[in-house]
């Protein structure tokens, strides 16, 4: 079996987080296990149920599902700017994705740190499997 991969480069307008989000929420509620990058920011789903909003530059994160039910999420969109209201911050260490509150009181989940490093790494790129592209748009050329 031949792997085929296509790449296409996106507009300004066909750039939408609320969609990504909402995609990332469907697939956490199905329990399926996704990653997505969009710009800067990764989106994942696993399989039980859970999905998040990462910004790996600034290490934030948003909770946007728990076991399959959609949370309420602080997003402003517009062409070319948005906001998050992002409500933790992340860590990745070894297979284990730990996060913390304003408050400081972490949890850590093992199983997701592999999951979500993998579009953060030079292989999968290489691969055909992750692509990160710049606030252009355009694919960085040291991934």
């Amino acid at each position: 079996m031949s792997k085929v991969t296509t790449r296409e480069q996106l507009s300004r307008e066909q750039i939408n987080i609320q969609r990504e989000v909402e995609y990332i929420v469907r697939r956490a509620a199905e329990r399926d296990a996704r990653v997505v990058t969009l710009g800067p920011l990764v989106f994942f789903s696993t399989e039980t149920g859970d999905a998040w909003l990462l910004d790996p530059s600034d290490h934030l994160a948003l909770c946007l599902a728990r076991d399959g039910d959609p949370r309420p999420v602080n997003l402003t969109e517009s062409e070319g700017a948005f906001a998050i209201g992002w409500e933790m911050t992340y860590q990745i260490s070894g297979g284990r994705f730990i996060v913390a509150d304003q408050s400081g009181q972490s949890r850590m989940t093992s199983g997701f740190g592999n999951l979500i490093a993998l579009p953060l790494q030079k292989k999968p790129h290489e691969n055909g499997n992750s692509l990160f592209l710049d606030e252009s748009f355009v694919p960085y050329e040291d991934q």
